[in-house]
């Protein structure tokens, strides 16, 4: 049987395409991959006069249009059908969107130093010297980060609606000196006047905010959040030596991990029941969109051109 992906997402999303372009891994799977944020640019490089509600609806055409093609659909997709025809097709859409933040506000040490209590994680150690802030000061602090961000799933989720997943973004690396290492040139940018590294465990404790933020945004829409796969991790915190890359992102070894536990484990999990089109619009989903559903019902899209 064939899976077919959708992938969308950014930098982290490069170990997957690297892993899926490997014979073995792709023998059954059938997969596209667009960047959102290079899309916009693109976008904004035709024309300084645009909106940004008409980049956005461009943007969400070069993506309607491509989850066609990957679909084998020759006629034009309206965005309205593609809730049906992702279902119809069986198109998982899987998402892994930024994720750099928890690094870039934590990869050094702020001067004073802070820190603070991650539940369910009491008894970890402090930075040295640091000033202790309330959690949810700092959970608070992500979201307004993010907010753009979680502005985008709920976009994905309006758009496709079903078979939609979110991936984890890779846990930080434990090792300093690795991360000293290969994130030099760019720290030393940044830093001129000199950096010192965070500690591992407050990279940890912002990852889990980070995350945790990214979840309870899936969770509220019914999108599946996929974690990150337990045999890459070092004790259930940090990512595993072996999938190390630039200092931040997994490799190659990583990303077919990834794609072998989302197909052996994630898709193998029974599908959730699902209300039918004839019945109930769905949350979240137009008149116009169910309409274009209940049209559909009689057949497969690509049997109606």
């Amino acid at each position: 049987m064939t899976t077919t992906l959708m992938l969308l997402g950014h930098s982290h999303m490069h170990c997957i395409i690297r892993a899926l372009r490997v014979q073995d891994l792709s023998k059954n799977l059938k997969w596209s991959c667009l960047n959102p944020k290079q899309l916009e640019r693109s976008v904004r490089g035709e024309s300084d006069a645009l909106t940004l509600p008409e980049i956005q609806k461009l943007v969400e055409r070069e993506i309607v249009d491509e989850v066609r093609k990957i679909g084998e659909l020759e006629r034009e997709l309206e965005p309205e059908q593609v809730p049906e025809f992702v279902k119809q097709k069986d198109i998982d859409v899987v998402l892994c969107l930024r994720g750099e933040h928890y690094a870039q506000h934590g990869l050094t040490q702020t001067n004073p130093p802070y820190d603070f209590v991650l539940p369910g994680y009491e008894t970890l150690p402090f930075e040295a010297g640091a000033q202790i802030v309330p959690y949810k000061a700092v959970y608070e602090h992500y979201e307004r980060i993010l907010r753009s961000t979680l502005d985008q799933i709920s976009q994905y989720h309006t758009l496709f609606q079903h078979n939609l997943y979110h991936l984890e973004i890779p846990p930080p690396y434990e090792d300093n000196d690795y991360m000293s290492k290969h994130l030099h040139t760019y720290l030393a940018r940044a830093h001129p006047s000199g950096f010192q590294i965070a500690s591992p465990t407050l990279r940890f404790k912002l990852w889990r905010i980070c995350s945790d933020i990214y979840r309870h945004k899936c969770e509220s829409l019914g999108i599946k959040y996929v974690p990150v796969p337990s045999e890459t991790m070092v004790d259930g915190r940090y990512l595993a030596p072996t999938y190390f890359d630039d200092g931040f992102h997994g490799n190659r070894s990583y990303g077919k991990q990834v794609v072998q536990n989302f197909i052996l484990k994630v898709k193998s999990q029974p599908a959730r029941a699902s209300t039918s089109w004839e019945t109930k619009v769905p949350h979240g989903t137009s008149k116009s969109s169910a309409a274009a559903a209940r049209k559909l019902q009689g057949g497969s899209l690509s049997d109606q051109r």
